[in-house]
């Protein structure tokens, strides 16, 4: 049976986009993927035609995240050639350092129109606020990553045209901790498409990270959860509305501090019950992060009447909301996972990726994945418990999962080749497992990363982290 050309198309964008997002992950460790591209070389060899959906698929999809997996494709000055998938007209370059970019233009790597994107991701301060400084020198088609206080943007935002500029700023990435009024203030007057704002330094304690996308029919409408009262009160419309993009970690404390605001003298309980009324109904949340530091016996949470499950009873309501569109839930903890987290992730009929660190918990899992068939992906930060799951998933009862992949952040702690051995003597319902190295024990082995397909055609991809 023959397929229309868009099927053919349809079917490869979704598994190519599947391929160079699936490292998208990280949430201490920056991960260096499994790099040699040989599946989508697979695909471009088919035939021409294929060959040209591939390029076009590849070219729409390299980004800031995925550049690293994709450089290898992408035509060079040094190597111009019609078998590379990604031209350089169509290519985007990316440097995590501008003083990488600048060397390059010293040595007269760019010329006119080399690249269709430029993308810098400055990671200090100094860098950002020379770049706002001087960004008006730099073409229409670079794009900027930058990481700078509210404060010291505001203060060099007169060097940016906002015509001409503001559209080279991808994202702002930026901490506070006293206060979200300067957010507030800030978002009424630049209008930045993507903010990502931490208001904490890493504690002990109980705090969330929402990241929100708008869509044309969704806007990000949530102001009265994380703006205090007296910032709203004169306002006739949302500061949120007008992002593309928002990332918020935030403290429970806090959450509950801006809630206060608007039911003062009302107690713990109801402050923190209008704040989950409020989440229940949001399309735009994508990704929701629960963050609990304590240890069970020692913890140092003081939320004033407000008990830790009182906490994740809240978080069990929005998980199993039917309004909400949550497509990436993380729990970070150092106890096993509260019986709330547990059934709002088997009720919840939207995640489809599901990252765990901390404490064993190999059962709970197991049983998760039992009776919630919307998780495709499983991230998984425990060493020593990894090896247990994969024994409890050779059970009969679990031959009918619908897990595509395991990704496993792994130390010392884990028997390599022990893990393969069993990965590969058993017929698991999964497509893929990706195993990657965590720390600096294997620097002496340099050629650990690599791919395998067992004789039961599962994927075993063996990678190692960016530090490595």
């Amino acid at each position: 049976m023959l397929f229309c050309n868009y099927i053919f198309l349809y079917i490869l964008k979704t598994i190519i986009e599947y391929i160079y997002s699936k490292f998208e992950i990280t949430i201490y460790i920056p991960i260096k993927p499994f790099t040699n591209n040989n599946e989508v070389i697979q695909y471009a060899l088919v035939s021409k035609y294929f060959f040209s959906l591939v390029s076009k698929i590849l070219s729409s999809q390299l980004s800031f995240k995925n550049y690293i997996m994709l450089k290898g494709l992408i035509e060079t000055a040094a190597n111009k050639s019609n078998f590379k998938l990604i031209k350089r007209k169509d290519s985007k370059i990316y440097y995590s350092l501008v003083q990488d970019y600048i060397m390059d233009y010293k040595t007269g790597r760019f010329g006119e129109n080399v690249f269709n994107k430029v993308l810098i991701s400055s990671g200090y301060n100094i860098d950002s606020i020379n770049i706002l400084r001087s960004i008006s020198i730099y073409p229409s088609n670079f794009r900027f990553d930058l990481l700078c206080s509210l404060s010291e943007f505001t203060e060099n935002f007169k060097f940016v045209n906002y015509e001409k500029d503001l559209e080279k700023i991808k994202v702002l990435k930026t901490t506070d901790c006293n206060s979200l009024v300067p957010l507030y203030n800030f978002l009424k007057r630049v209008g930045l498409k993507s903010i990502v704002y931490t208001d904490f330094y890493c504690e002990n304690g109980i705090s969330f990270s929402f990241e929100f996308k708008s869509t044309q029919n969704n806007k990000i409408t949530i102001d009265n959860i994380f703006f205090p009262k007296e910032c709203i009160s004169n306002s006739s419309s949302s500061v949120l509305s007008k992002l593309d993009h928002f990332v918020l970690s935030i403290k429970a404390k806090r959450l509950l501090k801006v809630s206060n605001s608007y039911f003062e003298g009302e107690s713990k309980k109801k402050l923190w019950d209008h704040i989950i009324s409020c989440l229940l109904n949001q399309p735009t949340l994508c990704e929701f992060v629960y963050n609990h530091g304590c240890r069970s016996g020692l913890c140092f949470c003081n939320l004033h009447g407000i008990e830790v499950p009182d906490i994740t009873k809240g978080c069990r309501a929005i998980l199993s909301s039917p309004l909400n569109r949550i497509k990436t839930f993380i729990i970070n903890i150092n106890d096993e996972i509260d019986i709330n987290l547990v059934e709002g992730i088997k009720e919840n009929k939207t995640v489809s990726k599901l990252v765990l660190t901390g404490a064993s918990r190999a059962n709970t899992i197991a049983n998760i994945l039992l009776i919630n068939r919307t998780i495709r992906h499983l991230v998984y930060y425990n060493s020593e418990d990894f090896l247990n799951l994969l024994l409890i998933l050779k059970q009969p009862s679990f031959s009918s999962i619908e897990l595509y992949s395991i990704s496993n952040i792994f130390d010392i702690n884990l028997n390599l080749n022990l893990t393969l051995d069993l990965i590969k003597s058993y017929h698991y319902s999964i497509n893929e497992f990706n195993l990657i190295h965590s720390y600096d024990f294997l620097n002496n082995n340099k050629s650990l990363n690599f791919q395998i397909v067992s004789h039961h055609n599962t994927i075993i991809n063996v990678s190692r982290s960016y530090q490595n």
